[in-house]
């Protein structure tokens, strides 16, 4: 009786698992595409959305200067602003009749933003960069880095910083 000799499989040399190194650098080269697109669009991002503190910190300001005029009927002596871990607001120029708020970018990501609103005789005064186009309420309440020059766009006070910021 012959006795059958259990045959093993044999393996072939060829693919034994694992990835090769070309298969390795397509995977490196494409995180890295990816990452060279996404990381400053995050960026962008991040910067809009401290631009955004801004915006709204001044509304506040701005509220609070019109409840100090209404007891004192002077903006001379309100209380400041407090400042943000962006920002930092000054009430500049207070008359008797109107103020100017100004928020200037403290943090690296927004040194040299700078948005300023001027209330003088019962009208506000917003001074924008068009290049962001950000827009409140119809009209550009952003600004960009102080080099393009600054347009201004004067509204009544009942309009002031209000509806959605669109993008």
């Amino acid at each position: 009786m012959d006795r059958a000799i259990p045959r093993t499989p044999v393996r072939s040399p060829a693919r034994s698992g694992g990835f090769t190194l070309i298969e390795l650098m397509i995977a490196v080269a494409i995180v890295g595409i990816l990452t060279m697109v996404a990381l400053p669009a995050y960026k962008d991002y991040v910067k809009r959305g401290k631009l955004t503190e801004a915006f709204n910190q001044l509304s506040a300001c701005s509220v609070t200067m019109g409840q100090y005029y209404q007891d004192n009927r002077t903006y001379v002596s309100a209380p400041t602003c407090a400042t943000t871990q962006n920002f930092t607001y000054a009430v500049s120029s207070p008359t008797s009749t109107g103020y100017t708020l100004v928020a200037t970018g403290s943090s690296t990501t927004v040194t040299g933003f700078t948005f300023t609103i001027a209330n003088y005789n019962a009208s506000l005064t917003y001074l924008f960069f068009p290049s962001t186009g950000v827009s409140r309420s119809g009209a550009n309440v952003t600004a960009a880095p102080s080099s393009p020059a600054p347009t201004s766009v004067a509204r009544r006070p009942s309009a002031a910083l209000t509806g959605p910021v669109s993008a």
